[in-house]
C-alpha cells in the first residue's frame, strides 16, 4: 500500500489529523517538520534565519522522499509544494489528501501563533497571498481535498479512511 500523505497550509489540521489517523490506522506518523529539526538540531524558525528556506526546501525534499513506499502516514509542511518534483512525488508515490481550510479559518486558528512558523510572521495581505499562491499547488499534488472548516478531527479521519 502507498503511503499517506497530508497536505495544505500551516493550520489546516495535518499533525492533529495525522496522529488520529496513526491510532485509528496502527500506522506510524512522521511529522516532516519534526524529522528535519531532530536531524538538524535547530528550529524550523532557526534554519530559516541562518541556512534559508531553499536550503530548508531541500532537507524537506530529502525527507519525503526516505518515506515512499512505507507503510507511514507523512504529515508535511504547508510548503512542501511548492517544488514541482514534490508535488510530483507526492502524487506518484503517496495517497495524498488536501486538507484544506479557509484562509479566514486559518486566521482564527493561528491567532496564538507562538512563532514557529518563519512564514507566518508577515503581514495579513502577504500571509493571503501566499495562501493563495498555494492553492493550485495543492490541487495538483493531492488525490482528494478534504474541507476542514468547521469539522471535527474524527469526522475528517473517518472521511479519509472512507477515501482510501
Amino acid at each position: 500500500m502507498k503511503p499517506i500523505a497530508l497536505i495544505g497550509f500551516m493550520g489546516s489540521g495535518k499533525t492533529s489529523i495525522g496522529q488520529l489517523l496513526g491510532k485509528k490506522l496502527a500506522y506510524p506518523v512522521i511529522d516532516l517538520d519534526e524529522q528535519i529539526e531532530k536531524n538538524t538540531n535547530m528550529t524550523i524558525g532557526a534554519i530559516f534565519d541562518t541556512k534559508g528556506e531553499e536550503w530548508f526546501r531541500n532537507k524537506e525534499e530529502e525527507e519525503l522522499n526516505k518515506w515512499t513506499g512505507k507503510n507511514v502516514i507523512v504529515s508535511t509542511g504547508g510548503g512542501i509544494i511548492s517544488r514541482k518534483q514534490s508535488r510530483i512525488r507526492l502524487k506518484q508515490h503517496f495517497h495524498t489528501f488536501w486538507l484544506h481550510a479557509s484562509f479566514e479559518e486559518i486566521m482564527k486558528r493561528l491567532v496564538e501563533e507562538d512563532g514557529t512558523r518563519p512564514l507566518w510572521q508577515k503581514s495579513k495581505e502577504e500571509r493571503k497571498e501566499l495562501y493563495l499562491k498555494r492553492e493550485s499547488m495543492y490541487k495538483q499534488a493531492a488525490h482528494y481535498m478534504i474541507s476542514t472548516d468547521g469539522r471535527k478531527k474524527h469526522e475528517i479521519a473517518e472521511e479519509i479512511i472512507h477515501l482510501m
